[in-house]
């Protein structure tokens, strides 16, 4: 049975990037984003990520959804993220409200404003790249938490143990990421192909992971690091100078950030 749908041979045979935005995803739900997915896994021969991968970016999308939520939230009842004091007092609010009836009125906003989010799949150099960009930057307190959960993963044998040890219930308890990162080092993927961050040239964040489908893919850490060594600057120089384009990936050059 030939698998290979209309969007699937877009984003492989062609190059091109596939984009959903919050409203389509919003509207249609998460069945045809997972249609999407296994058309997209079946075309390049690995049906047996099909699971792990949509859990993956469905566990992103309602990381982004509960930011934007966040974020309406806040300048609704004018809070200050850069207040510690103002910050938790807004966190007390937004989980209240997402634990409520409530919550439905402010998801139906999120297409209509500017805390909006999209998801797109590219297929570059060997690669499934998978990310969900949100139009706008990460709070300081929410930077440091992600730090956080990103170095305490790294220790964690399993999702019991990272929970028991190390869940925040004050932003929520991260499972999120530490879910991600068990799923890909479970199918064979390198969890150091996820990363979130900040894009300060484009004022959004970024959420992505990167599934190598060819042997000797080289992945944009391992670009990077090859970078390091050969020119003369400190770690967080060079990666500013990519961030804001002044170098280049190649592992990533074609995919739209």
């Amino acid at each position: 049975m030939n698998r290979k749908s209309q969007p699937a041979a877009l984003v492989i045979g062609s190059g091109n990037s596939l984009v959903l935005d919050s409203s389509r995803i919003c509207s249609e739900g998460f069945l045809s984003l997972e249609k999407l997915i296994t058309d997209l896994l079946f075309t390049l021969k690995r049906p047996e990520l099909c699971t792990s991968i949509f859990t993956a970016v469905r566990e992103l999308i309602q990381n982004a959804t509960k930011a934007s939520l966040k974020r309406i939230i806040f300048e609704e009842i004018q809070i200050d993220p850069a207040s510690k004091m103002d910050y938790t007092s807004g966190l007390q609010t937004f989980k209240k409200i997402i634990h409520s009836e409530d919550v439905m009125q402010y998801r139906s906003r999120i297409s209509q404003n500017r805390f909006r989010y999209s998801v797109q799949f590219d297929y570059l150099n060997g690669a499934l790249i998978v990310q969900v960009k949100s139009v706008f930057l990460l709070f300081l307190q929410e930077e440091f938490n992600i730090r956080e959960k990103f170095r305490y993963i790294q220790s964690a044998k399993n999702l019991m143990e990272f929970y028991k040890e190390h869940s925040d219930l004050s932003e929520g308890s991260g499972m999120g990421i530490a879910l991600i990162h068990i799923l890909l080092q479970n199918s064979g993927v390198n969890p150091r192909n996820f990363v979130i961050y900040n894009d300060f040239q484009k004022q959004c964040t970024i959420s992505r992971f990167i599934v190598p489908m060819e042997h000797g893919y080289v992945s944009p850490r391992e670009e990077f690091l090859v970078l390091l060594d050969s020119c003369n600057l400190e770690r967080d120089c060079l990666r500013n100078q990519i961030r804001s384009g002044e170098r280049t990936l190649k592992s990533l050059s074609d995919a739209v950030a």
